[in-house]
């Protein structure tokens, strides 16, 4: 009698598989071209076979010698973080039978876990081999140094798959989130710490961490009175791929505000008060107030980093484009902010427009500027070159800021 019920069990499970692999792939369906991917694919995958091949022949070059082994670890636990998790393929449908058959739902259960080990398997898999020149070439790794990081990496994988599924049923709200921040950051910082300082002890490590799976795992399926939540998590894990689809396409509702978080009270920037004065700081505060400051704050962030990464004069070339895309950003934004209803309704001249762009662009570019050209005063100067990124960005804000301005007055000429 087993092996029958297994048999239909099997079959489930397979049914349900095929569903998934057939809405993943409408999803892409809705937002693809396969016909344009497949004139992007095919040079994209001959244009990898290309650097495949050289970076394993051919003399790699200087800033990838020179990049740091912390790298590697960063890119695996990016991976791990991202990777997907735990899908066990239950169904809201299963409370009507399948529940009272604990035989069946931890048959579910079971083969969900396999196919989502497996596929994890292949996933760091791949990410291990197109890391494979970095670690040999480079930091010189044998094999089973190379075999050890990836069996480790896959043992923390399991790990967090388990823990972010456990606290995902059975908590929610801000605990759900600082539990799952907290253990997180314990796995990540144990799984750097043992990469950086060498892949030695690795007996000890794997045992940790099938220690650490084993009970995890057994406390996963003997839980018990949570099916609407184990529910709930599977359908967020098997709509992962639609959710990100659709991320630029439905924005979220924004709360309603009685205040502004910034500038509650309309605090004046500049001490003139002159008209365009006042317009420039009311395209400024709109900025800051709306979406668009947490993407200002990333492109800082990230320009900061990206100009110190490559060498002279490569950096300088890197900090000039940032500074054309900033301005070609802010400028946007400015322009954006006259053309909506509200400007017209105010009693404005019909040149206020173009004076105030100056003021507002130096306002707007400064913050930024400032943090590129630390970035980049640290990579060639050092220390000195903080100092000097103070005066480099107020000329470059004041002379980029006006640039657009006087050129296009010139050709008017």
């Amino acid at each position: 009698m087993t092996k029958p019920q297994l048999t239909t069990i099997h079959k489930l499970f397979m049914r349900r598989g095929c569903d998934f692999v057939r809405k993943q792939y409408r999803a892409l369906n809705t937002v693809v071209d396969w016909i344009v991917m497949l004139y992007i694919g095919v040079p994209g995958i001959l244009l990898f076979a290309r650097i495949y091949y050289s970076l394993w022949h051919e003399d790699l070059p200087t800033w990838l010698v020179q990049m740091p082994y912390s790298t590697v670890p960063s890119v695996m636990m990016g991976l791990i973080l991202l990777g997907g998790g735990l899908t066990l393929f239950l169904e809201a449908a299963d409370v009507l039978f399948l529940r009272q058959q604990q035989r069946w739902i931890k048959g579910l259960m079971l083969r969900g876990v396999l196919v989502s080990i497996m596929s994890q398997v292949l996933l760091l898999g791949a990410g291990v081999a197109v890391l494979l020149p970095l670690l040999q070439r480079i930091y010189e790794m044998n094999s089973t140094a190379v075999i050890s990081l990836y069996l480790v990496t896959l043992g923390a994988k399991c790990i967090h798959m388990f823990l972010e599924n456990l606290i995902n049923i059975m908590l929610k709200g801000w605990k759900r989130w600082a539990l799952l921040s907290l253990v997180t950051s314990i796995l990540a910082a144990g799984y750097i710490a043992w990469t950086v300082n060498g892949t030695g002890y690795l007996g000890v490590v794997l045992l940790f961490c099938v220690v650490i799976t084993i009970p995890l795992g057994w406390y996963r399926f003997n839980k018990k009175w949570c099916f609407e939540a184990e529910v709930r998590e599977d359908e967020r894990q098997k709509t992962k791929l639609t959710s990100l689809l659709l991320l630029g396409a439905v924005d979220r509702p924004s709360a309603v505000r009685s205040r502004p978080i910034l500038f509650q009270h309309s605090n004046a920037l500049l001490p003139s008060r002159s008209p365009e004065t006042r317009v420039a700081e009311l395209v400024v505060k709109s900025i800051l107030r709306s979406k668009n400051a947490l993407g200002y704050l990333l492109f800082t962030l990230l320009g900061f980093i990206g100009v110190q990464l490559p060498p002279a004069p490569i950096n300088i070339v890197v900090y000039i484009l940032l500074l054309f895309l900033l301005l070609h950003w802010m400028n946007s934004y400015r322009r954006y902010f006259f053309s909506r209803e509200l400007m017209r309704i105010l009693p404005l001249s019909s040149d206020m427009e173009f004076r105030s762009a100056i003021p507002t662009l130096r306002i707007m570019l400064f913050p930024a500027i400032l943090c590129l050209s630390a970035g980049l005063g640290l990579s060639l100067l050092s220390g000195w070159g903080l100092l000097l990124s103070i005066p480099c960005a107020v000329l470059v804000t004041w002379w980029l800021g006006a640039a657009p301005w006087k050129v296009s007055s010139r050709r008017k000429i």
